[in-house]
Parts: structure tokens; C-alpha cells; sequence
């Protein structure tokens, strides 16, 4: 209350100085125009080439004069009176009830404050995940159904879902759509992978190399080799299912050398 007070107090007395900066700012800018005018006649009286012994000449530097006192006048007025700066708030904690007290690491109120450490992003994902529960058991309204949001309330149904377009085909048409906003391309089309795999090991027993159909066909070592033995890492030894299609026809293209059947 005593902050407030004392900024009433320098708002008035602002708006005081406001309106005498103003009054004076009219004064002296009425001044300067005066001067300006006189100014100007003596030019024009000069512009003649008559002197009428001195006064002319002289009534010029008089008018220069008064003119250079008035825009230096109208120059020393400067800036408006800048405005006194507000209280600010008291946080809610702060003044009436002590220092506010922060939560300490591993709860999601110091993830919340960006905190990284593992205990603190934990208690984030933990304190998410308990969100969405609690959440997804209440029910959706009706009218959030038919959209991503429904998606992610935990909708994925798509006989169930009561609006005319699920909730799961929603969320697909807005990841499209934010991926085409992304830069992201579409995916490309894709076959069975199983004939192509079976062509690539008829043209190697046929005597070619990976490395060549590779080149031929405009197709990663990788890619093939991944093709004919499987993934590595978390997935080894899994056979892809697809293919690009325009991957699979360029090697489907490649013909096998003369005088070897295909193996089956």
C-alpha cells in the first residue's frame, strides 16, 4: 500500500510536468514559426538588391538571430517527462507468508523449471503418464470426438469411435499433415520384398556380384545386404517385408547372364 501511494503521489506529479512540458513546447515551437516568418521577409526584402542604407542588411541578422534563439529554445526543451515506474506485485508466497519455497530434484515441479537431471525427467514422464491415465478414464466428450486430441485421449477405435471420421483417422491426416508442412516427403510406395530377394540370389549364383547389382540397379550394398541377411542391431536376423517399388523394379530390370536359368 505504501508503494502505491508513493507511485500515485509521482503519477500526479508526472502529469503535471506533462502538461507544462506541453504548454512550454507550444510556446516556444509559436515562437520559432514567428521567427521563421520574419525570417523569410527579410530573405525576400534582401532578394531585391536594395539596401535602403543598411536596414535591409541589418533586419536580415536581426531576423537570424531571433530565429537561431528560438529553435536553440525549442531544442533545449528536450524529451517529455518520462513516466514513474509502477510497483510491482508482491508474489503470492512472498511478502505475507514467507520466501516462497521450491520443491526439490525429482519431483516434476523441477523438471517443470528445466531441470535435467534423470530423477527430475522421471518424475516428469511419471507425473505425464498419470495425467493421461486419469485422464483417458474420464469420459471424451462427444464433440472432441472425430479429432487428434480425441486420438491421444485414448480413442483408438475405429468401429467405436462415434463421430463420421474416427479419432485414429484424424490423427492420420493431421500427421500428414504436419509432416508435409515439416518438409517431409511422402513415403514412397512399397512391394513384398520376398521376389526381389529371390531375384538377387539368382543373379549372384548366376555369377554376379553384390556389389555390381548394387551399382547396376542404382541400389545400396547396404540395402542389399540387409535384404538377403536380415537386420542388425536390436532386430538381427529380421527379413524385411517391403521394398521401395522403385528400388524393387530397377532390380526386378536387371537381366540374368546369358546361358543361366533362375534358380528356384
Amino acid at each position: 500500500m505504501e508503494q502505491l501511494a508513493e507511485y500515485r503521489t509521482a503519477l500526479d506529479e508526472h502529469v503535471r510536468q506533462l502538461a507544462a512540458w506541453k504548454r512550454d513546447r507550444t510556446i516556444r515551437r509559436k515562437a520559432a514559426s514567428a521567427a521563421h516568418k520574419q525570417l523569410a521577409q527579410a530573405k525576400v526584402a534582401e532578394s531585391t538588391g536594395l539596401t535602403l542604407g543598411g536596414a535591409i542588411p541589418a533586419a536580415v541578422a536581426a531576423a537570424t538571430a531571433a530565429y537561431e534563439r528560438a529553435a536553440a529554445a525549442v531544442a533545449q526543451l528536450g524529451d517529455q517527462p518520462a513516466a514513474p515506474r509502477k510497483p510491482r506485485r508482491p508474489r503470492k508466497g512472498s511478502a505475507a507468508t514467507g520466501p516462497r519455497v521450491l520443491q526439490p530434484h525429482g519431483t516434476n515441479a523441477c523438471r517443470a523449471r528445466g531441470c535435467d537431471r534423470p530423477e527430475c525427467i522421471e518424475a516428469g514422464r511419471a507425473y505425464h503418464r498419470e495425467w493421461v491415465a486419469n485422464r483417458r478414464r474420464q469420459e471424451i466428450p462427444l464433440e472432441i470426438h472425430g479429432s487428434a486430441y480425441g486420438y491421444s485421449l485414448g480413442c483408438h477405435d475405429r468401429e467405436a469411435c462415434p463421430a463420421e471420421i474416427s479419432c485414429a483417422d484424424a490423427s492420420l491426416a493431421e500427421e500428414r499433415r504436419r509432416r508435409r508442412e515439416a518438409g517431409i516427403p511422402e513415403q514412397a510406395p512399397r512391394v513384398p520384398a520376398e521376389p526381389v530377394r529371390e531375384h538377387v540370389r539368382a543373379l549372384m549364383a548366376a555369377g554376379m556380384a553384390l556389389y555390381t547389382i548394387a551399382a547396376t540397379a542404382e541400389v545400396s550394398m547396404s540395402g542389399l545386404k540387409t535384404l538377403l541377411y536380415g537386420r542388425s542391431g536390436a532386430r538381427k536376423g529380421e527379413y524385411p517385408a517391403t521394398i521401395e517399388q522403385r528400388k524393387a523394379e530397377r532390380v526386378l530390370a536387371l537381366p540374368l547372364p546369358r546361358g543361366r536359368a533362375k534358380t528356384a
